[in-house]
């Protein structure tokens, strides 16, 4: 019998270890995150002279479901976030519900870390504070319908 158990490590990649009863060996192995993986692709591409533009592409078209073990479809909807974001603060657009919408997206429901979207938007130049961040991805939640689940908790 197999078991699997993630574990959160400090530095935000995941670690499957993984411990088969049959077996006396143990592996640990280290994947990726999407924050690692966007993070260093797009260093690379910056570096090659290519745009954010041209990667999303790139990825797009890949054949398959994923893009180096990762959901694709995830994957390309996170540059395409950044992009949005990018554009909105270049072109100096105040209460742009898109890029409210972006900042949603990459801290709710992608997971990234505030201090990551702001890594990611300072290899374009673009500058976006964690407090801006936090507040953005804050009304966004407030305004979001109560779950089924939580409805009946504290009125009786």
């Amino acid at each position: 019998m197999e078991q699997i158990f993630l574990i959160q490590m400090n530095c935000g990649r995941i670690a499957s270890r993984i411990h088969v009863d049959s077996c006396d060996s143990n592996e640990l192995t280290i994947s990726s995150s999407y924050e690692e993986l966007l993070f260093s692709d797009l260093q690379e591409i910056l570096l090659k002279g290519k745009t954010l533009h041209d990667y999303y592409d790139m990825v797009f078209t890949t054949a398959g479901t994923s893009y180096k073990g990762l959901d694709k479809l995830i994957y390309v909807n996170a540059i395409k976030a950044l992009q949005i974001i990018i554009e909105s603060k270049k072109k100096h657009l105040r209460r742009c519900t898109n890029q409210n919408d972006a900042i949603v997206f990459l801290h709710q429901d992608i997971k990234f870390s505030p201090n990551m979207i702001q890594n990611l938007l300072r290899l374009f130049d673009v500058k976006l504070s964690i407090p801006n961040i936090l507040e953005t991805s804050y009304k966004a939640f407030a305004e979001r319908p109560q779950p089924k689940w939580l409805q009946g908790i504290g009125s009786g």
